[in-house]
């Protein structure tokens, strides 16, 4: 079933669809029973919206079981983590029933890329991108850095509201010779800046996606939708052992991106179509409203 489609029912209509799943999945009366009482506790307790945070988390186990044993603690006298355990379990159930997404392959990669190649406008941004990039190629004059930067930063919607800081700090990093070495550690280096008043604020999914444009065979895109289903794949078919934030350390997100075309047979496919094959699949199966991050695309 569609996320989307699920979020727009009442909670008496998608029990009626959750039993049905259950029921093809020739589960017994009583499991069904079971399953479907557990899995509902935290719209019960929690409410709807509380529910749907949870269910669409890209960090599903640890959510669940922190807003569970809070609602357990307050309204339940039985063994509250025996009780978060069970719930969590048939509360995942229902998530792979909602996400019914199709395991990665080739096929299913091409599918999302052809429909990518129709989207006009981003097809169209992705090119003048790639043509800048490449009038551009060096990282040692601040006009060429910000031109660069100030573009990247509309088409993706990074949302960084003063870009110079963030091109002044590209200037002092010698990224030429370093993307030339290969430095995944610029992403992170890159990912961090000071604005005026002396906060550091993260840019890091955008330092991913202009050290990809420099050099995209070695350099995938974080975002967040890549995030969201990195972590839902890995919570589902577990094709890599690794914890959300770690994501966050471009080294190590690198090092779970090529594991991830490893698992899935993917390793004739470039960085960049398999973040764009990532990205369509966040869009698809997870929706805006529960979206915390503003690096979209």
């Amino acid at each position: 079933m569609n996320v989307r489609l699920a979020q727009e029912l009442n909670v008496k209509d998608l029990q009626k669809e959750f039993r049905r799943f259950l029921e093809l999945e020739n589960f017994t009366a009583s499991t069904i029973n079971t399953v479907c009482y557990d899995s509902f506790y935290l719209w019960r307790q929690g409410g709807r919206t509380l529910f749907w945070s949870v269910v669409t988390s890209s960090d599903f186990t640890k959510r669940a079981k922190k807003e569970l044993r809070r609602l357990l603690e307050q309204h339940s006298k039985g063994d509250v983590e025996r009780n978060v355990n069970g719930y969590v379990k048939n509360l995942r159930r229902f998530r792979e029933f909602v996400f019914d997404i199709p395991r990665p392959n080739g096929d299913e990669l091409e599918r999302y890329i052809e429909q990518w190649k129709g989207m006009d406008d981003y097809q169209n941004q992705e090119d003048a991108l790639d043509k800048l990039f490449d009038l551009c190629p060096h990282n040692t004059d601040i006009k060429d850095v910000l031109l660069k930067s100030t573009v990247l930063n509309d088409f993706y919607s990074t949302r960084i509201i003063d870009i110079n800081p963030v091109a002044e700090k590209i200037l002092g990093l010698d990224v030429d010779r370093r993307l030339d070495d290969g430095d995944l550690t610029l992403v992170d280096d890159m990912g961090t800046v000071k604005r005026a008043d002396d906060k550091e604020v993260s840019v890091y999914s955008f330092a991913s996606k202009y050290c990809s444009h420099h050099k995209p065979d070695l350099y995938p895109i974080y975002d967040s939708f890549v995030e969201k289903m990195l972590c839902f794949f890995q919570q589902r078919d577990e094709f890599y052992s690794f914890k959300r934030n770690e994501l966050r350390q471009y080294p190590r997100f690198h090092e779970v991106m090529v594991a991830f075309r490893e698992y899935y047979g993917l390793t004739k496919y470039s960085f960049k179509l398999v973040d764009k094959f990532l990205w369509l699949l966040g869009k698809d199966y997870f929706p805006k409203k529960y979206k915390s991050d503003p690096d979209e695309r």
